[in-house]
């Protein structure tokens, strides 16, 4: 049992997901928590889209960009959601 070896994998597992994680709660400070999903949500979904292969993985998309569309509060002006909230939850995604 190799228990030195695994060590190393681990430790940057560990250190990604605290990163993952501390990039989302800096993004929901500043920015609503829908949008902050929202746009956590795109690197799994741009994972999805480009290693998508059959017609019925585009439909499970099309639901995924579905849910988005009611997560984001449409209403609301551009302007006013906090650039470095909106970036940190696009580095959480990424």
């Amino acid at each position: 049992m190799r228990i030195q070896g695994n060590r190393l994998p681990l430790l940057l597992y560990g250190l990604t997901l605290g990163g993952i994680n501390l990039l989302f709660y800096l993004s929901i400070r500043t920015v609503p928590l829908s949008v902050a999903v929202a746009l956590e949500f795109t690197g799994p979904l741009a994972v999805a889209i480009f290693s998508s292969r059959r017609a019925l993985d585009f439909l499970w998309i099309l639901l995924a960009l579905t849910g988005m569309w009611f997560l984001l509060p449409l209403d609301i002006d551009i302007a006013n959601v906090d650039m470095q909230g909106a970036l940190c939850a696009i580095g959480a995604g990424a």
